[in-house]
């Protein structure tokens, strides 16, 4: 059995519905705390007022900042221990 922390809040912006939705399934199955979003901004907008412990990103939107400009201004704005890869 895992020691895993699983009281972790996790934020995931998927472009996909279906992705979200799986995603989402998933993770609650395992115990995890998960929110989804349509969009970074969606994202942003609710990590604004509760910083998640892991934010999951798809890197492209479309018309929207991607997933990479998302890390970015989380790294800018707050101070948190972000790895990079």
């Amino acid at each position: 059995m895992s020691n895993l922390n699983k009281n972790i809040l996790i934020y995931a912006a998927l472009r996909e519905r279906e992705d979200r939705d799986h995603f989402e399934d998933m993770l609650v199955l395992d115990g995890f705390d998960i929110s989804t979003f349509a969009s970074p901004a969606d994202l942003w907008d609710r990590f604004q007022t509760r910083q998640a412990r892991m934010v999951i990103t798809d890197r492209h939107f479309g018309d929207e900042p991607s997933g990479l400009e998302l890390a970015r201004k989380i790294r800018k704005n707050f101070n948190l221990l972000i790895p990079t890869y």
